[in-house]
């Protein structure tokens, strides 16, 4: 017997995971992903505490079940897609007479979300894709131009698509003075808790690589719209950020959105 079997309910509907209080919002991502390649797992329900945190349905995607003959506008990309819970921006938005699909997945490079992409609009009746893509290739993996335009170019065959340039809560004053005086805080105050990104510590050397990471996947996602006559989102501005006291207004580490924020980009 395996620690997963433990907690499992394998039902006709799919399969229900029903978790102890003291496992903690990280390790409950390892009973809605497949160890294999890190996609969601199909109609998965993950319960911790006897309340229902994430839902997966049978698409592979975060949230209920939708029509697959209805007009659909699946939203790709990577965790600062998926959200938190049961919660995200994307499911936030509503556009009357079209159902909203979350398709991130956490950790995927760009490669990743756009099979996926792909993938669903052969699947269902999908008549725009949003990608929000970018993060996996920043300073890890392929992070070259030649990369991101071969994977964006993929999606020429869809109708509509848009692109969301990055947003960050980094700005060139945490260069100089690191996160350690935001991580103090935020021990005090849950509100104001701010964090490293994944494995990757904020030492100031890696502020400074995000950093120019970003403006550069940026500035080419600017000028790859404007050649290809795609769709620019800018949640860049929208959630920009100009003072070191203010980082993590709507962010808790450089990347991840607070949900006080869900609204406001939806």
């Amino acid at each position: 017997m395996n620690l997963l079997s433990l907690f499992t309910k394998q039902t006709k509907n799919g399969v229900r995971v029903y978790l102890p209080p003291e496992v903690d919002a990280v390790s409950i991502r390892y009973y809605y992903l497949h160890a294999r390649d890190g996609a969601l797992i199909p109609n998965s329900k993950i319960y911790a505490d006897g309340a229902l945190n994430y839902e997966i349905n049978s698409l592979g995607c975060k949230g209920v079940e939708i029509d697959p003959s209805k007009p659909t506008i699946g939203i790709f990309g990577d965790s600062a897609t998926f959200g938190i819970g049961l919660d995200s921006w994307v499911q936030r938005i509503k556009i009357p007479g079209y159902q909203i699909l979350n398709a991130g997945v956490g950790g995927w490079s760009m490669d990743r979300v756009i099979d996926k992409s792909l993938d669903l609009s052969s699947r269902i009746n999908l008549v725009g894709v949003v990608v929000y893509t970018g993060w996996h290739n920043i300073i890890y993996g392929e992070t070259g131009e030649d990369y991101w335009r071969s994977q964006l170019d993929r999606l020429s065959n869809i109708p509509f698509v848009a692109h969301v340039n990055i947003a960050t809560s980094l700005i060139e004053e945490a260069v100089e003075r690191g996160i350690e005086e935001l991580m103090e805080r935020g021990s005090r105050e849950k509100s104001t808790a701010y964090y490293h990104w994944g494995t990757i510590q904020l030492t100031k050397e890696n502020i400074r690589l995000l950093l120019n990471g970003i403006n550069r996947f940026n500035s080419f996602l600017g000028s790859y719209v404007a050649e290809t006559g795609r769709h620019l989102l800018d949640l860049k501005n929208l959630l920009l950020i100009e003072r070191y006291d203010d980082m993590p207004k709507y962010f808790f580490d450089p990347g991840h959105m607070r949900v006080s924020s869900y609204p406001k980009i939806a």
